[in-house]
């Protein structure tokens, strides 16, 4: 079974790094991402890979629109209690 990972926070310093990881990983796929200045782009350009085809989202609640498994959240603390 493939976890499907929505990151929240994809184009922030830990960020860069967990999106190719997570699309790296054998049963892991990035389902979605959120960015606020971002949004709207590929995932995979932003973070120095190739095309991934996730588009980033605006908002927590849109990237979620699609089916996920686990959100990562990589926001500011103030914002994480938000998503709770």
């Amino acid at each position: 079974m493939t976890i499907r990972v929505v990151m929240a926070g994809a184009t922030g310093w830990v960020g860069k790094a967990l999106v190719p990881a997570i699309g790296a990983q054998g049963d892991m796929a990035l389902a979605g991402a959120v960015s606020r200045s971002s949004a709207g782009q590929d995932s995979g350009l932003l973070v120095g890979m190739p095309a991934n085809g996730i588009t980033v989202s605006a908002s927590l609640a849109e990237a979620l629109e699609v089916p996920s498994d686990v959100l990562v959240d990589y926001t500011k603390p103030h914002l994480v209690k938000d998503h709770a």
